[in-house]
């Protein structure tokens, strides 16, 4: 101790002070990437952690668009690409999904449909290009037992192909008024379960997260498709979280549904929650927007 507070005395350098250059302060032409996923608009919940319908279903979704715009503009985000992980609709895989939706299958879809298209069309007016990708998911099969299931049969795919639509008028639309403004549908998947593209030269696969193990997902996308892949994005779990195996990532998605009564009696209690990642050069800024209204 006395070595240690003698040679404190005597010990000086000459050190600058901390500085933030202003090339890094002021970077712009960042991407952001947006995970959307387990809406499951048609389902009711009504528990004392969480009440979830309709209309707390679009108040999340407003507030989550104040939020990835107010994220975005900070960080002058030039190109925000939003991942749809799926389970947008409650669908009617379960007795307990029949018995607590507000609505049928078909209204699901409508209503779904609408709320997607609205949110990234609004997007796109607050930020200059906005992509979409999206994958099948578990919720919105055609056939409620899965062994009956085909995975192509899908009502994901009705909902892309309203937006689909949507997305050709609303570009016409911000060119007739002069933005240069607009959006893109990427439909490039390897397969209908498994997305990938890349990001300030990081490799990004997603997959909704209903087929395979979380545990080795990342290692059975990596072998399967001969890629190194640096991040995977997965819905499904209704839980925010981060793995990380040897430096690659696994993030979990929320959900915007939040605990209902199957999650309750399991004692899980994750808040609502959509996960926007901001790409700034080889940094990865991780922000949960929790929903909670």
């Amino acid at each position: 101790k006395e070595a240690i507070q003698s040679e404190a005395k005597n010990f000086h350098v000459d050190l600058k002070p901390f500085k933030v250059e202003d090339e890094i302060l002021y970077s712009g032409n960042k991407e952001a990437v947006l995970c959307i996923g387990d809406w499951h608009i048609g389902a009711f919940a009504n528990n004392f952690r969480n009440t979830y319908n309709i209309e707390i279903a679009q108040q999340r979704l407003k507030t989550l668009f104040s939020k990835v715009v107010y994220y975005c503009k900070i960080h002058k985000i030039a190109k925000l690409n939003v991942v749809n992980l799926s389970d947008l609709i409650e669908g009617e895989i379960h007795v307990s999904s029949r018995i607590e939706s507000e609505l049928d299958t078909i209204e699901q879809i409508k209503i779904a449909s609408q709320l997607l298209s609205k949110f990234l069309i609004d997007l796109t007016s607050e930020i200059p290009f906005v992509t979409y990708r999206s994958v099948l998911d578990n919720h919105s099969r055609v056939q409620p037992n899965y062994k009956d299931h085909i995975e192509k049969e899908s009502f994901c795919k009705l909902i892309d192909w309203w937006l689909e639509e949507k997305i050709k008028q609303a570009n016409l639309e911000f060119e007739k008024v002069g933005m240069s403004n607009s959006i893109e549908m990427i439909q490039d998947n390897i397969d209908d379960n498994i997305g990938m593209f890349r990001v300030n030269n990081k490799t990004i696969a997603f997959s909704h997260g209903h087929l395979g193990s979380a545990n080795s997902i990342l290692q059975d996308l990596a072998f399967g498709t001969n890629t190194m892949i640096d991040i995977v994005l997965l819905g499904h779990w209704h839980v925010d979280k981060v793995k990380n195996f040897q430096g690659k990532k696994i993030y979990f998605n929320g959900s915007l549904k939040g605990v209902d009564s199957y999650t309750l009696n399991k004692r899980l209690f994750s808040d609502p929650s959509q996960t926007l990642l901001i790409f700034d050069n080889e940094d990865v800024i991780d922000i949960p927007m929790n929903l909670i209204c």
